[in-house]
């Protein structure tokens, strides 16, 4: 979630954070299934 820490002192859209965060648990879940996997 670090890379959020750039955006803090920009105009954020409401629809924006959540989708950020949706798109970082994606993310996560698709490294850490392809990591398993190989």
């Amino acid at each position: 979630m670090s890379h959020h820490n750039s955006y803090r002192l920009a105009r954020i859209p409401n629809w924006y954070i959540p989708f950020c965060v949706a798109f970082d648990l994606l993310a996560a879940t698709f490294f850490v299934l392809l990591y398993a996997v190989f």
